[in-house]
Protein backbone atom coordinates (compact mmCIF):
# COMPACT_ATOMS: atom_id res chain seq x y z
CA UNK A 1 0.00 0.00 0.00
CA UNK A 2 1.55 3.21 -1.05
CA UNK A 3 5.24 1.08 -0.73
CA UNK A 4 4.34 0.35 2.54
CA UNK A 5 4.38 -3.07 3.52
CA UNK A 6 1.31 -4.57 5.12
CA UNK A 7 2.86 -4.77 8.55
CA UNK A 8 3.71 -1.50 8.64
CA UNK A 9 0.77 0.06 7.31
CA UNK A 10 -1.51 -1.88 9.93
CA UNK A 11 0.83 -0.60 13.06
CA UNK A 12 1.49 2.85 11.63
CA UNK A 13 -2.45 3.36 10.26
CA UNK A 14 -3.50 7.26 10.94
CA UNK A 15 -7.13 7.99 10.31
CA UNK A 16 -7.73 10.62 7.87
CA UNK A 17 -9.75 13.45 10.03
CA UNK A 18 -9.65 15.64 7.56
CA UNK A 19 -11.25 13.44 4.81
CA UNK A 20 -13.45 11.58 7.27
CA UNK A 21 -14.63 13.26 10.27
CA UNK A 22 -15.36 11.75 13.33
CA UNK A 23 -17.78 13.72 13.86
CA UNK A 24 -19.86 12.52 10.96
CA UNK A 25 -22.38 9.91 11.20
CA UNK A 26 -21.19 6.53 10.23
CA UNK A 27 -23.71 6.05 7.81
CA UNK A 28 -22.40 8.70 5.71
CA UNK A 29 -18.62 8.03 6.44
CA UNK A 30 -19.27 4.26 5.33
CA UNK A 31 -20.93 5.63 2.27
CA UNK A 32 -18.36 7.94 1.13
CA UNK A 33 -15.83 4.75 1.77
CA UNK A 34 -17.73 3.03 -0.48
CA UNK A 35 -18.30 5.69 -2.73
CA UNK A 36 -13.78 5.64 -3.19
CA UNK A 37 -13.61 2.24 -3.06
CA UNK A 38 -16.19 1.72 -6.52
CA UNK A 39 -14.46 4.53 -7.80
CA UNK A 40 -10.50 2.36 -7.73
CA UNK A 41 -12.63 -0.70 -8.53
CA UNK A 42 -14.18 1.24 -12.03
CA UNK A 43 -10.86 2.71 -12.67
CA UNK A 44 -8.62 -0.91 -12.17
CA UNK A 45 -11.48 -2.15 -14.72
CA UNK A 46 -11.22 0.28 -17.22
CA UNK A 47 -7.46 0.25 -17.39
CA UNK A 48 -7.35 -3.70 -17.02
CA UNK A 49 -9.41 -4.24 -19.91
CA UNK A 50 -7.37 -1.38 -21.65
CA UNK A 51 -3.69 -3.65 -20.90
CA UNK A 52 -5.74 -6.63 -22.39
CA UNK A 53 -7.11 -4.92 -25.44
CA UNK A 54 -3.19 -4.05 -26.11
CA UNK A 55 -2.97 -7.88 -26.58
CA UNK A 56 -5.18 -7.25 -29.57
CA UNK A 57 -3.74 -4.91 -31.42
CA UNK A 58 -3.38 -6.05 -35.11
CA UNK A 59 -1.31 -3.73 -37.30
CA UNK A 60 -1.71 -3.97 -41.10
CA UNK A 61 1.33 -4.45 -43.29
CA UNK A 62 2.95 -1.08 -43.98
CA UNK A 63 2.84 -0.56 -47.57
CA UNK A 64 0.31 -2.94 -50.04
CA UNK A 65 3.44 -5.23 -51.57
CA UNK A 66 4.33 -6.10 -48.11
CA UNK A 67 3.45 -9.93 -47.43
CA UNK A 68 3.93 -9.81 -43.40
CA UNK A 69 1.40 -9.58 -41.48
CA UNK A 70 1.92 -8.44 -37.52
CA UNK A 71 0.01 -10.71 -35.59
CA UNK A 72 0.34 -8.93 -32.52
CA UNK A 73 1.86 -5.98 -30.55
CA UNK A 74 2.54 -5.90 -26.81
CA UNK A 75 3.52 -2.56 -24.69
CA UNK A 76 4.88 -3.67 -21.04
CA UNK A 77 4.50 -1.62 -18.19
CA UNK A 78 4.20 -1.50 -14.62
CA UNK A 79 1.32 -3.18 -13.25
CA UNK A 80 1.37 -0.24 -10.89
CA UNK A 81 -0.15 1.64 -13.57
CA UNK A 82 -3.16 0.09 -13.68
CA UNK A 83 -3.72 0.12 -9.85
CA UNK A 84 -2.54 3.72 -9.31
CA UNK A 85 -0.28 2.80 -6.79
Amino acid sequence: MDGVSTDRYLTAFVWDEAKHPARRPLRETVEKLQEGVAKVDDDFKVKTSEYTNVGRLRLKPMSASSQQDVVGVYVLFPMCDLTTC
